[in-house]
Order: C-alpha cells, then sequence, then structure tokens
C-alpha cells in the first residue's frame, strides 16, 4: 500500500516480488480507507497529473 497526495493505492503481489520493491516494511499496514480498484486508478491519473504540472 501507498500513501498519495491523492489518497491511498494497493495492490496485491506475491512473496516472489517483494524484491522488485525498495520501500520500507511495516509491522502494521496504515488503515484500509476502503478503496476500490476505480479509485486507484483515478488516484494514480491525478498524481500524475499534479506531478507533471496539468
Amino acid at each position: 500500500m501507498a500513501t498519495l497526495s491523492t489518497g491511498q493505492i494497493s495492490n496485491h503481489y506475491g512473496r516472489d516480488a517483494w524484491g522488485l520493491f525498495q520501500i520500507p516494511e511495516a509491522e502494521v499496514p496504515p488503515k484500509y480507507d476502503g478503496h476500490t480498484p476505480a479509485e486507484v486508478v483515478d488516484r494514480l491519473r491525478r498524481a500524475l497529473d499534479v506531478r507533471e504540472g496539468h
């Protein structure tokens, strides 16, 4: 899970993929905000627009 300026996003990966990410691990994850896959897409798009200055 990541928390962007536009909200939480998450995806599930198998243990064998953990080496692909260079992020800190947490003992307890942040509280899930109930986002849906469609909301993840929207949040990612809006985060990219903000980053690119649109």
